[in-house]
Protein backbone atom coordinates (compact mmCIF):
# COMPACT_ATOMS: atom_id res chain seq x y z
CA UNK A 1 0.00 0.00 0.00
CA UNK A 2 1.24 3.45 -0.91
CA UNK A 3 -0.18 6.75 0.29
CA UNK A 4 0.61 10.02 -1.46
CA UNK A 5 -0.83 13.51 -1.00
CA UNK A 6 -4.40 12.61 -1.96
CA UNK A 7 -4.61 8.89 -2.85
CA UNK A 8 -4.08 5.38 -1.58
CA UNK A 9 -2.57 2.96 -4.07
CA UNK A 10 -1.57 -0.65 -4.31
CA UNK A 11 -1.94 -3.99 -6.05
CA UNK A 12 -5.46 -5.44 -6.13
CA UNK A 13 -7.47 -8.40 -7.38
CA UNK A 14 -10.89 -6.98 -8.29
CA UNK A 15 -13.81 -9.43 -8.76
CA UNK A 16 -15.75 -8.90 -11.99
CA UNK A 17 -19.07 -10.26 -10.70
CA UNK A 18 -20.54 -6.72 -10.75
CA UNK A 19 -20.45 -6.74 -14.57
CA UNK A 20 -23.53 -8.20 -16.29
CA UNK A 21 -21.45 -10.55 -18.46
CA UNK A 22 -21.86 -14.23 -17.66
CA UNK A 23 -18.38 -15.31 -18.83
CA UNK A 24 -16.76 -12.78 -16.45
CA UNK A 25 -18.42 -14.16 -13.33
CA UNK A 26 -15.89 -15.76 -10.98
CA UNK A 27 -13.08 -13.84 -12.76
CA UNK A 28 -10.77 -11.13 -11.42
CA UNK A 29 -8.77 -8.17 -12.73
CA UNK A 30 -5.29 -8.05 -11.21
CA UNK A 31 -3.55 -4.71 -11.36
CA UNK A 32 -2.40 -1.51 -9.72
CA UNK A 33 -5.09 0.77 -8.38
CA UNK A 34 -5.46 4.22 -6.87
CA UNK A 35 -8.28 5.08 -4.47
CA UNK A 36 -9.67 8.17 -2.82
CA UNK A 37 -11.10 8.11 0.69
CA UNK A 38 -13.41 10.90 1.80
CA UNK A 39 -16.43 11.62 3.95
CA UNK A 40 -19.63 12.52 2.11
CA UNK A 41 -22.10 15.25 3.22
CA UNK A 42 -24.24 12.59 4.96
CA UNK A 43 -21.24 11.72 7.18
CA UNK A 44 -20.42 8.35 5.60
CA UNK A 45 -16.88 7.38 4.69
CA UNK A 46 -16.47 6.66 0.98
CA UNK A 47 -13.75 4.64 -0.72
CA UNK A 48 -13.68 5.09 -4.49
CA UNK A 49 -11.51 3.67 -7.21
CA UNK A 50 -9.83 6.48 -9.15
CA UNK A 51 -7.54 4.60 -11.53
CA UNK A 52 -6.74 1.01 -12.43
CA UNK A 53 -3.87 -0.26 -14.56
CA UNK A 54 -3.62 -3.83 -15.79
CA UNK A 55 -0.28 -4.93 -17.22
CA UNK A 56 0.81 -1.28 -17.32
CA UNK A 57 -2.26 -0.09 -19.27
CA UNK A 58 -5.17 1.98 -17.98
CA UNK A 59 -8.53 0.23 -18.33
CA UNK A 60 -10.82 1.53 -21.08
CA UNK A 61 -13.34 4.14 -19.93
CA UNK A 62 -16.34 1.85 -20.55
CA UNK A 63 -14.98 -0.56 -17.93
CA UNK A 64 -13.38 1.98 -15.58
CA UNK A 65 -16.28 4.46 -15.36
CA UNK A 66 -18.76 2.07 -13.66
CA UNK A 67 -16.04 1.14 -11.18
CA UNK A 68 -15.14 4.72 -10.29
CA UNK A 69 -18.76 5.72 -9.73
CA UNK A 70 -19.30 3.24 -6.87
CA UNK A 71 -18.53 3.71 -3.20
CA UNK A 72 -16.66 0.48 -2.52
CA UNK A 73 -17.77 0.55 1.13
CA UNK A 74 -21.47 0.25 0.20
CA UNK A 75 -21.13 -3.51 -0.21
CA UNK A 76 -19.28 -3.78 3.12
CA UNK A 77 -22.21 -1.98 4.77
CA UNK A 78 -24.46 -4.90 3.78
CA UNK A 79 -22.70 -6.92 6.50
CA UNK A 80 -24.21 -5.87 9.87
CA UNK A 81 -20.88 -6.09 11.73
CA UNK A 82 -19.06 -4.01 9.11
CA UNK A 83 -21.93 -1.51 8.98
CA UNK A 84 -21.62 -1.08 12.76
CA UNK A 85 -17.86 -0.54 12.52
CA UNK A 86 -18.15 1.91 9.63
CA UNK A 87 -20.86 3.84 11.49
CA UNK A 88 -18.31 4.51 14.24
CA UNK A 89 -16.20 6.55 11.83
CA UNK A 90 -16.71 10.30 11.89
CA UNK A 91 -14.41 10.94 8.94
CA UNK A 92 -11.53 9.59 6.88
CA UNK A 93 -9.20 11.40 4.51
CA UNK A 94 -5.68 11.57 3.16
CA UNK A 95 -3.82 14.55 4.61
CA UNK A 96 -0.15 15.34 3.97
CA UNK A 97 0.46 11.81 2.73
CA UNK A 98 -1.14 10.16 5.78
CA UNK A 99 -4.45 8.38 6.28
CA UNK A 100 -6.41 10.27 8.95
CA UNK A 101 -9.37 8.46 10.54
CA UNK A 102 -11.56 10.07 13.21
CA UNK A 103 -13.92 8.07 15.39
CA UNK A 104 -17.31 9.39 16.51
Amino acid sequence: VEINDSEIGGRIALPLNFLPVERLQQRFINGSAKFSITTNPAGQVELRLRDLEVKGKVLPADILTPLTSKNLLDQARQNPKMAERLARLKSARIENGQLVIEAR
